[in-house]
């Protein structure tokens, strides 16, 4: 076996016919080497998976205080036990079919990407911090913990199921992360939120499949493309920030949804919609709003079978309401599909259109 290796602290331990290394550089930029299980120890300082490296049985980093740099090009197998520490991308990361994650930590992507392994079955992810970085699923996965994204960072689904049953998606504070491509299932209680009012959710060809009631409570949402929230259940917007459904996106409630709009702020235009070619689209949805009156301006509601609107105004001012009165610019295009209709079964809608 070809080995290139540079220990800045460390040695080479023999258990039954495997090497166990514990080092601190490991690799190189010219020779080629496959190595065998590798723990970084807290001690080094310039902990490093370097070049013509291939880690094919895995990592271990001693504790919450080890850091190491991955600058290696080959992809890595095996267990990939963190303690705690954190792994700090110099190039993109690979995981092979045999890498699994067996312990938490915290990978810093420098806008650089982890691409998680293809399997039959679903790959898991235990509570993991990604700081600015892109994670790419190439199978279904299973969060078995609660995931935190920090900086700006990206979980591309690649059209596969994210399964939050057990774990969630929490954007750190300050933190931006856009999910896109993927079908969230377990979606309830504590999921899927900013973990405070300067955070942002993007969503991007996502489905968001509700096991119960879902509230956005704090944050910012932003709509991209096409995104679905299903299960039959209510989805609340609580938030002080915005929801934007940008321009040529469609914000789909499927049938048996609804839609509470309950800010935590006094605003009633806390749904942003860009342009005409914003969309949200009722189907057999309920439309609430609290005393607080939700006002909808510039894109196109489409109503699709029948639809329930369930206000608590007393006065037009908590109206829900569709354009301000004010402005043609700001009217919006309300479309009604064949053998649909849109009921007020309490409280005031008002239809504010100028042009």
């Amino acid at each position: 076996m070809n080995r290139s290796l540079m220990l800045s602290t460390g040695m080479l331990c023999m258990l039954g016919t495997f090497f166990v290394i514990q080092a601190g550089v490991v690799g190189s930029n010219t020779t080629p080497s496959r190595e065998s299980l590798t723990i970084f120890p807290a001690i080094d300082v310039d902990n490093e998976m370097r070049g013509f490296a291939a880690f094919e049985a895995g990592f271990t980093l001693e504790d919450a205080s080890t850091a190491c740099l991955f600058n290696a090009f080959f992809p890595v197998g095996g267990s990939l036990t963190f303690n705690g520490g954190t792994l700090n991308l110099n190039l993109d990361l690979h995981l092979t079919a045999t890498a699994s994650i067996s312990d938490a930590g915290i990978i810093s992507g420098n806008d650089f990407a982890l691409h998680l392994p293809y399997k039959n079955a679903s790959f898991s992810l235990p509570g993991m911090t990604f700081v600015d970085t892109t994670v790419v699923c190439a199978s279904d996965l299973v969060m078995s913990g609660t995931t935190y994204f920090d900086g700006v960072s990206v979980l591309d689904g690649g059209g596969n199921t994210i399964d939050c049953t057990n774990g969630g998606i929490w954007v750190e504070v300050g933190g931006s992360l856009l999910i896109k491509d993927a079908t969230l299932r377990g979606i309830d209680a504590g999921k899927l939120l900013c973990m405070d009012s300067a955070a942002t959710l993007s969503l991007n060809n996502v489905t968001v499949m509700q096991d119960a009631t879902y509230s956005f409570t704090q944050g910012d949402l932003a709509i991209f493309n096409e995104v679905v929230m299903s299960g039959e259940q209510k989805f609340v917007f609580e938030s002080s920030g915005q929801a934007t459904i940008t321009s040529g996106a469609a914000w789909y409630f499927d049938s048996g949804m609804t839609f509470s709009y309950a800010p935590a702020s006094s605003s009633r235009d806390a749904i942003v919609m860009e342009d005409r070619t914003s969309t949200m689209w009722l189907n057999a949805t309920t439309l609430v709003s609290t005393t607080t009156g939700l006002r909808l301006t510039k894109g196109t509601v489409r109503i699709d079978g029948t639809c329930t609107i369930v206000s608590d105004a007393t006065v037009e001012a908590e109206a829900i309401c569709f354009g301000d009165g004010v402005s043609a610019a700001n009217d919006i295009s309300v479309e009604v599909f064949a053998e649909s209709g849109l009921y007020l079964t309490s409280g005031l809608l008002a239809y504010s259109n100028v042009g």
